[in-house]
């Protein structure tokens, strides 16, 4: 017999992923409890990591919860403007699923009014509008990075 050594579901390749990445994660193991910390978090990462940041082309961020957030919800486009209008900027949801990127990286990824959801992916939108909101789910997500910011 064997001990039950079960996993049917993971993300190994976050780990390397998360090294490399601005720490989103909420207390204990992480400082993130708002956007604004959020910003201060990406904008502190892209000072300390100019070098990483210049060879994967993006300011990258892990392990944001909207859940955890004051705000209780995803960061948007919007918000990560506010880090770097010039840069692409992704964050990583906790769980993979889900990234948000800036306007930049939105334009890098070919992400616009006119793209359809792909099956099995959401690709969120502003208010009463067709305009992404930088917040996509799943197959969204997913077959828009890594690609995409090659700059």
């Amino acid at each position: 017999m064997l001990p039950g050594f079960v996993d049917a579901h993971g993300h190994a390749f976050m780990i390397g992923l998360q090294a490399i990445s601005a720490n989103l994660l909420a207390p204990p193991d992480g400082k993130v409890t708002s956007i604004k910390d959020l910003q201060q978090t990406l904008q502190a990462w892209s000072k300390d990591h100019a070098s990483t940041e210049k060879s994967i082309g993006l300011i990258l961020g892990f392990g944001y919860d909207d859940a955890q957030l004051a705000e209780q919800r995803h960061p948007t486009r919007d918000d990560l403007d506010a880090v770097s209008k010039d840069t692409p900027v992704l964050i990583i949801h906790q769980s993979g699923h889900i990234g948000v990127m800036n306007s930049k990286a939105l334009e890098l990824a070919g992400i616009t009014s006119d793209n359809k959801n792909p099956a099995g992916g959401v690709i969120r939108r502003e208010s009463g509008s067709t305009t992404p909101n930088g917040v996509l789910e799943e197959a969204a997500f997913l077959i828009h990075w890594p690609n995409s910011f090659n700059t």
